[in-house]
């Protein structure tokens, strides 16, 4: 359940870039950009109509639990921008990050609506599902992303768990296989819950 984070914008380098050919790190802008938060209050403060600058905000405060001051900057990201994905992705992570899983819902498929291949937010709504126990929609999810993404480990244990609350206990031990094959690294806990599988079915 990760951010989408301002390092993937190239245009932040951009800016940076200009600022440090320009000589432009003052004291004044050195005490600004003390922080990752103060950079970006600086951003929003200057350039008001970026919604990039309120969803790397935004991210801050998620990174910091600041769940409510993460939905606001948010919002203000999606009122400016309503075709920003990035905005309803980190906004359903703050939901969900409060407890409030139909809010978060709601916003991972808003996301999901303007970047159908968001795997991220893929799934994260089968996570929410499967904590909901709607097992059907949780197992279409995971579907979803392992489509998108065959070796994805943590889709394959994901849907393990899924079947294997739906009782369909071949299918949840092939995806434990399959999650062993990408993660040998955790065999001692993945091989455990397959024997106990074989052993009480």
């Amino acid at each position: 359940m990760k951010p989408i984070e301002s390092k993937i914008y190239p245009e932040v380098l951009t800016i940076a870039s200009i600022l440090l050919a320009l000589g432009a790190a003052t004291c004044q802008r050195n005490l600004v950009w003390k922080s990752e938060t103060s950079l970006w209050l600086d951003a929003v403060k200057k350039a008001p109509w970026n919604d990039r600058a309120y969803v790397n905000l935004g991210n801050e405060h998620l990174k910091n639990r600041l769940w409510n001051e993460a939905i606001g900057e948010f919002k203000k990201a999606i009122e400016i921008n309503p075709r920003r994905y990035s905005g309803y992705y980190n906004l359903a992570i703050a939901y969900e990050g409060m407890g409030m899983l139909n809010e978060a819902i709601e916003h991972y498929q808003k996301a999901l609506n303007i970047k159908p291949d968001l795997l991220e937010a893929i799934v994260n709504l089968g996570t929410i599902y499967l904590q909901k126990n709607q097992i059907d929609d949780a197992i279409t999810q995971y579907g979803k992303a392992l489509n998108i993404k065959p070796d994805l480990p943590e889709a394959h244990w994901n849907l393990g768990l899924a079947y294997e609350k739906k009782g369909l206990v071949r299918e949840a031990i092939r995806e434990f296989e399959d999650f062993l094959r990408l993660r040998p690294g955790d065999a001692p806990m993945v091989i455990a819950r397959i024997n106990k599988l074989k052993t009480f079915h």
